[in-house]
Parts: structure tokens; sequence; C-alpha cells
């Protein structure tokens, strides 16, 4: 099961976590971890891969949007982390990549997400508190092994196509006026 975790890698993606979850599944042949991107913290994971000679763990460098979006398609699931310590409620834009190629979603964000309502509503994958390590490392265990990744892909897919087209974005900005 390849869990992918695409973008900005600096400190509000909470990086600290994503190290630990490649630490503690570093023997583990059935979860894959790859990270696209950039960012101040960016280090972090490449010194954990190198210094713990990590196997089932890989780490690119930003990629042409084409490419980045064939690789989103062959993935099984989505990741958005985000520190715990948020308190404003934020909607990380990558949620939108994951939906458009029918990827189950991961997040483990701070408690005050909207995320959290839209992908338990929906049921677009899995949510946990970052602050909750156990709990992320939990989920992956169960993603890794779970017969329901393609209908959860299905279900953001869908309501991609149903909630967040142009015409209801014009809708929703004119209802404004």
């Amino acid at each position: 099961c390849v869990f992918l975790f695409g973008g900005n890698m600096g400190r509000p993606q909470y990086v600290q976590l994503l190290k630990k979850a490649i630490l503690r599944f570093k023997d583990n042949p059935d979860i894959f971890f790859l990270f696209v991107g950039r960012g101040t913290d960016r280090h972090i994971l490449e010194t954990a891969i190198k210094d713990n000679e990590v196997k089932n763990a890989l780490l690119i460098n930003n990629l042409a949007r084409d490419k980045y979006e064939q690789i989103t398609k062959e993935c099984d699931v989505g990741l958005i982390i985000l520190d715990p310590r948020f308190t404003i409620p934020n909607y990380p834009s990558r949620i939108l990549s994951y939906m458009e190629y029918a990827k189950p979603v991961l997040a483990a964000t701070d408690e005050n997400t909207d995320l959290k309502d839209l992908i338990q509503a929906n049921n677009l994958g899995e949510w946990v508190s970052s602050a909750n390590e156990n709990e992320f490392f939990k989920k992956i265990e169960e993603m890794s092994k779970s017969d329901s990744l393609i209908f959860q892909g299905k279900n953001g897919r869908r309501l991609i196509e149903q909630e967040f087209t142009v015409s209801r974005s014009v809708k929703q900005l004119e209802a404004f006026k």
C-alpha cells in the first residue's frame, strides 16, 4: 500500500509525525511511503531515511504537474498532515488532488480543522488527531490492509464532481453580493 505525501514539507506539515511513521513501519513490506516536494523540514525525512536505511520510503523533489498527477494516480492513499497546535480551521488544498484521482485520504491534523467533518461525513478515508501518533499508526496499518480504499476513493471523486464545480462556486460567490 503506497501512502503519498505531496507538497510543502515545512513546520505546518508536522514532518516529525511522518518521520515517526516511516521509522515505525520501516520493516513492513506491505507499506511504502512516497514523499514528493520540498520545504524547510524536508531534511528531517531525508536524514531519517538515510540514517536508518529505510527501504520502504522514497523522497522525490518537486515534479512537473503531469508527472505528479501520474504518481497520484498510481498511489493507494493520500496523506494530509498538519501540526496539532493549529487553532484556526483550515482546508488543505491537497485533498482536492486526491479526490480528483479517486484516492482515499488519511488525514492527521489539528482538532479544529474543517477537513475532519468532510472526510467523516462523506467516507473519504480516515481522520485522526495529529496529537495522537498511536492512532495515526493504527490507521496506517488498517488502511494498508483495507478492502474499502477503492470505495472511499470513489466517494471523493463523486464529491468533487458534485460539490466542487466551477458553476457551483460561482453561484456561492454570487450569493454573497
